[in-house]
């Protein structure tokens, strides 16, 4: 017996949110597409007919809720699965949004552990069996602040940021002077006390920069073994010394 991989279609106008999901749902054995605007997104769901929609409540030419009462209305038979993706966490929103027909809020900011929990918990039975459940997160030891400095921020592939001739035209963190000089200074060799030397900037405050950058999904962080490290343990450390 093939089992069928579940396609998943990411409609969101941040493609690093795109990029961090779809890394994430690719490596656990999803088909994933992506769409950055919502007519584009309703235009790849009937050609490309996936099980899982993972939709943004804010699109720059519609919103999330439009899109779900389309999709309830154009496809009454099909057990098409949607989540919303908001920041806004009042159960007023949330309870709209079910009612136009979304199946679950995720909320961001959104862990990897939670996402992969959410999509399988929701998909059909017969799906269920192409994608082994995941597994629940490990307990992740505290980390000293000590460790961080040795650690390696990488910068994600931002397919927007790289398109422009600057990436610093982008809003978010990156429009303060000293976060756009550390973004530039990481190439995926220097460490974080590395990074703090080059720029001539205390360790705590260039954590402190990191850790923004991590929470914006424009950067990872790995260990001195190359493995990748999450962001509240990150944060965490750097709240220690700020306690």
């Amino acid at each position: 017996m093939i089992n069928i991989r579940p396609k998943v279609l990411i409609i969101h106008n941040e493609a690093s949110t795109c990029l961090f999901i779809t890394s994430i749902l690719q490596q656990a054995g999803y088909e994933v597409d992506i769409s950055l605007m919502g007519q584009e997104g309703l235009a790849k769901l009937m050609s490309w007919r996936p099980q899982c929609l993972i939709v943004d409540v804010l699109l720059p030419d519609m919103s999330g809720y439009a899109i779900c009462r389309r999709v309830r209305q154009n496809f009454p038979e099909e057990m098409i699965r949607i989540f919303l993706m908001s920041s806004q966490e009042a159960a007023l929103d949330q309870s709209y949004g079910l009612r136009q027909g979304a199946d679950h809020y995720l909320s961001q900011p959104l862990t990897a552990e939670t996402l992969l929990l959410e999509i399988w918990q929701h998909l059909p039975d017969d799906l269920r069996t192409a994608i082994p459940p995941p597994s629940p997160a490990p307990l992740q030891p505290l980390l000293s602040f000590h460790a961080l400095l040795e650690f390696t921020p990488r910068r994600l592939p931002d397919h927007e940021m790289m398109r422009v001739s600057s990436p610093f035209a982008d809003p978010g963190p990156l429009k303060h002077e000293q976060t756009r000089r550390l973004y530039s200074a990481i190439n995926g060799k220097k460490t974080v006390s590395e990074l703090a030397m080059t720029l001539g900037v205390k360790p705590e405050e260039t954590a402190r920069l990191l850790c923004m950058l991590l929470k914006e999904k424009r950067i990872q962080m790995h260990d001195i073994d190359g493995q990748l490290i999450d962001e509240t343990s990150v944060c965490s450390a750097l709240k220690h010394t700020e306690g």
